[in-house]
């Protein structure tokens, strides 16, 4: 096990939380750590950094690894995993809602290989969003949220049409259940980062 001491926490959204560590764990963009608190216990978390992980809170584990403060420690396993292939001169980056804390780490290191990063992400709502001002500087940014306030007004998938026309990609429609998931035909509002 490789103690950890907790350097910083930033929260990033209401019950999503930064842990950055006193040093780099040596881990690539997909990648992950086995975890463990005393008392507590131990999940597989994915890194947000090559020396942080992002957490939400969903339980028992979750809440107590995002209370910790600077200055306490956690222990980890790992890296664990294969990681993501990096290549490639341009490249799409597609979350959702907590599913976009590993492409996080994954964007920056295609932007320091050169890529050009498009990254589209997905949530509820606008008080759901995190790491778009962070990615942004990697790229550019379309967010789509399912009520509509703030960026397109839908799921992410929703998002392919316009980006399609800019960025050249093929356009795709989610399905779910067998079945075509509409996409709302959103009027456009203002984006936080483009």
């Amino acid at each position: 096990m490789i103690p950890l001491e907790i350097k910083a926490v930033a929260d990033q959204a209401p019950s999503v939380t930064t842990l950055f560590f006193d040093k780099e764990i040596g881990t690539i963009p997909g990648q992950f750590g086995m975890f463990w608190l005393p008392d507590v216990g131990q999940r597989p978390m994915s890194f947000s950094r090559s020396d942080a992980i992002t957490v939400r809170v969903v339980g028992p584990f979750s809440r107590a690894l995002a209370s910790l403060e600077p200055g306490d420690v956690v222990s980890m396993e790992g890296p664990y995993g294969n990681g993501f292939t990096l290549s490639g001169g341009r490249v799409l980056l597609i979350g959702g809602g907590f599913g976009i804390a590993p492409l996080r780490f994954l964007a920056q290191r295609c932007h320091e290989m050169g890529a050009r990063v498009t990254t589209m992400l997905g949530f509820r709502c606008q008080d759901d969003l995190f790491f778009e001002d962070e990615m942004s500087s990697y790229g550019d940014v379309w967010v789509a949220t399912e009520d509509g306030s703030c960026g397109y007004a839908g799921l992410v998938s929703c998002l392919f049409d316009d980006v399609d026309k800019r960025a050249q990609v093929a356009a795709f429609r989610a399905r779910a259940h067998g079945e075509q998931v509409p996409c709302r035909e959103p009027e456009r509002r203002e984006h936080r980062a483009h």
